[in-house]
């Protein structure tokens, strides 16, 4: 019992003394966009602290509250994860030649029914993909 106890007690006191930084997985973006969270470019210290070469998440953002706009699976859910799925991708050819990256800061989000991104990876997926749009069209 006395090990739990300390590890309890050490517990406390790292996150009363703000021990790493702020840790959270999302948080608001910084800069008087007080409506959009984000993921927090820190939050991958809490499972490589150590390491020379840590991975950055991605710096996407997203409003905090969901607009009618929003497409879900069920209406019930608390939140909304968006997915990049490789649909679609603009960008310049100055762009990859003068900055070695497809997209800058200045990223636009297209939102994509589920019914209207089905990732295809396998001949499974292509099969079920191809069920799929004939089961479309035979309701139409």
């Amino acid at each position: 019992m006395l090990p739990l106890l300390f590890f309890l007690l050490l517990e406390v006191m790292l996150r009363i003394f703000n021990y790493g930084g702020n840790l959270d997985l999302f948080i608001t973006v910084p800069g008087g966009y007080e409506e959009y969270s984000m993921c927090n470019p820190r939050v991958t210290r809490r499972y490589f602290a150590v390491q020379p070469n840590i991975p950055d998440p991605s710096n996407d953002i997203f409003l905090k509250e969901k607009c009618s706009s929003v497409l879900t699976i069920r209406e019930i859910e608390p939140f909304h994860i968006f997915v990049p799925n490789g649909a679609v991708f603009v960008t310049s050819k100055n762009m990859i030649i003068k900055h070695n990256k497809l997209w800058d800061d200045n990223k636009k989000l297209m939102l994509m029914p589920q019914d209207r991104s089905i990732d295809v990876d396998t001949e499974t997926d292509f099969l079920l993909a191809e069920k799929l749009l004939s089961m479309k069209h035979e309701n139409k």
